[in-house]
Parts: C-alpha cells; sequence; structure tokens
C-alpha cells in the first residue's frame, strides 16, 4: 500500500483479496469505513462505503475501466482493475474522494490508497458453490470476443459451403480454420465465447475454447471417428472427420454446454460437415510471418490498450512493441504541449498509463509469449 496521511488508515487482507480503508472525515465528525473485495470463487467485486453495498459480476467485466461508486455523491471510491490471467492475479488502482461541493465535480481530499496493487485469484475449495463447478477463472479470457456478422467462407473460395453453420462462425480467408463467437446465457451471467478449430500442419488439428488449447495428430486414421475434449463439466468440444482426402478434411464441429440459465447443458452445432484444406505437410510448422513494421497495423497511439491487444494477437516482435511505445508517447507529448501543459514523460513515469498498462498486461505482453493452464482436462482421444 502507498503511504497515506494519519487520517486514513488501510489494510490489506492476508490473502490478497481485501483492502479496508477507515478515513476522519472533519466536516462530519466521525470515521468512515470503505471496503473493497475481489473474489474469484464468486466472481464478485465487492464496494462497501459504510451501509451502502455495491457489487459487480467478473465474468463479463469490462476490464480497465474507470468505476465511481458514491455514497450520497460525498464519499466516493473510485477505482480501475486489470485482469492478468497468466499470473492468476489483478492489479488495482483505488482512490478515497471526499467531496462536499455541488458544482464542478471539487473534492475536498483525494486519497491514492492503491496503485498497481496486487490481488490475487482465490484458491476455491467447495466446487457446489464455485461457479462452473470449479472452473479456474483463468480460463476465461480477459476481453469478450466480437460476434462475427458476415458470409461463413469469409474469402474462402476452394471449397464449397459447409451443409449447416451457427451465426457467429466464419472460415478463415485460407480455408484452414473456423472460429466462432457465440454468445451463451449461463447461470454466471451472458457472455460471448470464444472456440476455433485450426489445421496447423498437415493432419495436425489445434483446437481452443477461450484461454484453454489442445493439439490433435494423425486425423488421417480418424476417419469416421469423433474427437472429444473436455473442461471440467462445462463444455465438451468434439470434431467428428467425416472424409479426408490428400489435400482436404471433411468435419463437423459442435460443443456441448452445460451450467447454462436454469441449470441445463444443450449441443450445440458450430459447423456441419465443413471442408478444411490441408497445410503443407512440411517437417517443421510454418511460422507466422512478422510484419517489419507498424506500417498496416492502423494502431491508433491514442488507445494504448487496444494497440497492445492487437500486436500481442499478431505475435509483434520486441521492436514493434518498443516503436508503438515511442509513438504514444509522441502521442501523449502533443497532448501535454496543445495543453500548454509541457512535461517530459520518463521511464519510471506511470501517470501516462503505459507502464501501467505494459504491467497490466503481464504475461499476456507481446513481448512475453509464454502461458499458464490451470484447468484440468478430461480428453476422450489420445494424441
Amino acid at each position: 500500500l502507498p503511504s497515506l496521511p494519519d487520517e486514513i488508515t488501510c489494510y490489506m487482507s492476508p490473502n490478497q483479496s481485501e483492502v479496508s480503508c477507515c478515513v476522519e472525515v472533519d466536516i462530519l465528525k466521525r470515521h468512515l469505513q470503505t471496503i473493497f473485495t475481489l473474489d474469484t470463487c464468486t466472481y464478485k467485486l465487492t464496494v462497501r462505503i459504510e451501509n451502502l453495498h455495491h457489487e459487480i459480476n467478473l465474468f463479463n467485466y469490462q476490464w480497465g475501466k474507470t468505476e465511481n461508486v458514491k455514497l450520497h455523491g460525498v464519499v466516493q471510491l473510485r477505482f480501475i482493475v486489470y485482469n492478468i490471467p497468466s499470473e492468476r492475479k489483478f492489479l488495482v488502482d483505488a482512490s478515497i474522494r471526499l467531496c462536499f461541493e455541488a458544482k464542478d465535480n471539487t473534492c475536498l481530499k483525494e486519497y491514492t490508497i492503491l496503485n498497481n496493487a496486487e490481488f490475487m485469484y482465490a484458491k476455491c475449495y467447495d466446487s457446489v458453490t464455485v461457479p462452473f463447478g470449479g472452473l479456474a477463472f483463468e480460463f476465461w479470457k480477459p476481453s469478450q470476443c466480437t460476434d462475427y456478422i458476415g458470409n461463413f467462407l469469409n474469402g474462402c473460395t476452394d471449397v464449397p459451403a459447409p451443409v449447416s453453420y451457427l451465426p457467429g462462425c466464419k472460415m478463415s480467408s485460407d480455408c484452414h480454420s473456423v472460429e466462432c463467437c457465440t454468445e451463451i446465457n449461463f447461470m454466471t451471467g451472458t457472455r460471448n465465447v470464444y472456440t476455433t478449430y485450426e489445421l496447423t500442419q498437415c493432419d495436425e488439428m489445434m483446437t481452443s475454447i477461450e484461454r484453454q488449447s489442445w493439439t490433435k495428430t494423425g486425423l488421417d486414421s480418424l476417419t469416421g471417428s469423433t474427437i472429444s475434449e473436455k473442461v471440467n463439466d462445462v463444455f465438451d468440444m468434439s470434431m467428428a472427420v467425416v472424409e479426408s482426402s490428400s489435400t482436404l478434411y471433411k468435419v463437423t464441429l459442435s460443443v456441448k454446454i452445460c451450467h447454462l440459465s436454469g441449470a441445463t447443458c444443450t449441443n450445440m452445432t458450430l459447423a456441419e460437415e465443413v471442408t478444411l484444406k490441408k497445410t503443407d505437410c512440411l517437417p517443421e510448422r510454418k511460422k507466422r510471418k512478422k510484419r517489419d513494421a507498424l506500417h498496416g497495423y492502423g494502431l491508433d497511439p491514442s488507445d494504448l490498450q487496444g494497440g497492445f491487444r492487437n500486436l500481442y494477437n499478431d505475435l509483434a516482435s520486441s521492436e514493434q512493441v518498443q516503436q508503438f511505445l515511442k509513438e504514444a508517447k509522441d502521442y501523449e507529448n502533443q497532448v501535454r504541449s496543445g495543453n500548454l501543459e509541457p512535461s517530459q514523460l520518463m521511464d519510471d513515469d506511470i501517470t501516462t498509463g503505459i507502464k501501467s498498462t505494459m504491467r497490466a498486461l503481464g504475461q499476456n505482453s507481446p513481448t512475453t509469449m509464454s502461458s499458464l493452464w490451470t484447468v484440468d482436462i478430461v480428453s476422450d482421444a489420445d494424441g
């Protein structure tokens, strides 16, 4: 916790999931209590200001958003939360504000109580009460996918259209993969779920759902069979290999989803008898060609998080990341100059968001490509 003046005292819980503060308010002649809690076992973010209780569902929360919880407009708890699933933690900035003026959003006092503070994911032991039967919170992608609206073939002209497909699904333009973004109404809340099926090399298929992925080889020998991958008792992804040739696979892709609203399960056929082109059978997997420069990315230096997300998804090099950081800093300097507030951005600057965002990305940063899986997987096929 940062250094605080004498009139406010804060305490972080031993498991690093809650901070409580007591602040003395001279005008009111009393002390006020605030409590901020992040609980991945219940998927809840809770803010308490005296008797005010404010709860946010983390399942479909927009990370990096500034929130402001108010008690009669006088006592305010303002905070921003970044989710880092690869490190099973959150980074939190928070401040308590005492505001007694009715105009101009003027506040008498403001105390920074958290500055890039680490809140750790909770250890959940009761799979009955935890959402999704104890499915690890880091299984979910930090941001939801965007629903696709358009033609399924999506520029792929070498194969016929499937017998049927689910809205929100599309094929890659090279005809090697299918990805889907599907809105699902779970008991915990509504969320877009991201799934992919990709032929990565010869007879090798990589499947994924949210942040979990698997690789299966030997598809030629599985013609007429079904491959299945499970995530706890929540998801069951399957691929039926209908037929194969030297250049093509025809498969049916489906997923069974449980823990839905109404405590039910459903079977969804994402694409029925979709034809995928085989990639070249090379000794080593083809590596994605990285772009030589930022030209073509279309990155907006004023949108720091969006830029990092695009760089990460495109497997950008560290040089490209540093170039984008330079452009973002140049943009910040231009804004400051335009506001007649000249100042030099130092390498250790955290107020403009660059260092804070890089830390918030953690191992999801474009400069770090490692990953961490803690989801228990049950597979019905060898691979």
